[in-house]
């Protein structure tokens, strides 16, 4: 018995029309697979960036993206295509990066799933400037760095320091000592004072002293009673004395004023006389001898 051979279908023939189906779907199924992959490399990169981002953002470990291999199957939108539902396939639509397609389902999130949050970017703070203590205020943009130092004189010094500090005035020299007049701790004089001049000019105070006393009038005053005078009124460091059993008179003293008692020398100019002297008494003649008498 002989057996007829089958014709070898051509290209033209249902044979041929059959194999270019075939050969659609296995290029639609490599297709399909390409985009299942750049999916999930998606996916992934989403999921570090979630991670190194804000602690408040997350991504839902339940994220995944499915793809049909079925190049004939297509979804309505609107359609469940998943067994829960919970799946919808929207031709067109973006989720995480994730382009739909037909036949393919777009990333869903578990029920009960915080969307993903975008982190804020990072902001530092801004660093703030300040005076430091015991400086200069800064001068303001219509300051020239000048101004008119206020007279203080007759203030206490604590005063004068607080109105001069007041006006930008730091530089302040103060010089305690013994003057004419003003009370104790008192701004006697002052340099500079009503001039306008930079405010970092160094202002000069001359204060009054807390142990200072007017040296008393002693002149034409007796040696001894110079002296006393002058202890009585505090001045206990005297120059200037005449030698013993002479007399003397007080014609001038250094120094003169307001002085501190306690470690101010007066020094006394006197007149210094020699006592007088007795004369010693005349001695009396010899006595004559009687003349002989003749017997």
């Amino acid at each position: 018995m002989s057996v007829a051979q089958q014709p070898t279908p051509s290209s033209g023939g249902p044979g041929g029309h059959g194999a270019r189906r075939a050969d659609r779907r296995r290029r639609t199924r490599i297709a399909a697979g390409a985009g299942l992959v750049v999916a999930l490399v998606a996916g992934a990169g989403g999921w570090a960036l979630a991670s190194n981002g804000d602690a408040n953002s997350s991504l839902s470990a339940a994220t995944g993206v499915e793809v049909s291999l079925n190049p004939s199957a297509t979804t309505t939108p609107g359609e469940s295509t998943s067994p829960g539902g919970g799946i919808v396939a929207i031709p067109g639509a973006t989720q995480a990066g994730v382009v739909g397609r037909p036949g393919a389902h777009p990333v869903s999130t578990a029920a009960g799933a915080a969307p993903a949050a975008t982190a804020a970017p990072a902001t530092s703070a801004a660093p703030t400037t300040g005076p430091t203590a015991g400086s200069s205020p800064a001068p303001s943009p219509t300051d020239d760095g000048t101004a008119t130092v206020p007279n203080t004189e007759g203030s206490s010094v604590n005063a004068a320091v607080n109105t001069l500090g007041a006006a930008g005035f730091q530089n302040v020299d103060k010089k305690f000592d013994c003057y004419d007049n003003g009370a104790v701790d008192a701004v006697v004089r002052q340099n500079p004072k009503g001039t306008k001049v930079a405010k970092t000019t160094r202002i000069a105070l001359q204060v009054q002293g807390n142990d200072c006393t007017v040296v008393p009038n002693v002149t034409g005053m007796t040696e001894a009673k110079a002296k006393s005078t002058l202890n009585a009124a505090g001045f206990y460091w005297i120059n200037g004395a005449c030698p013993s059993g002479y007399t003397s008179q007080v014609t001038g003293y250094t120094p003169t004023g307001r002085r501190p008692s306690g470690s101010t020398t007066v020094t006394l100019t006197l007149t210094c006389a020699a006592p007088a002297t007795t004369p010693p008494p005349a001695k009396a003649p010899p006595a004559k001898a009687a003349p002989a008498t003749a017997k």
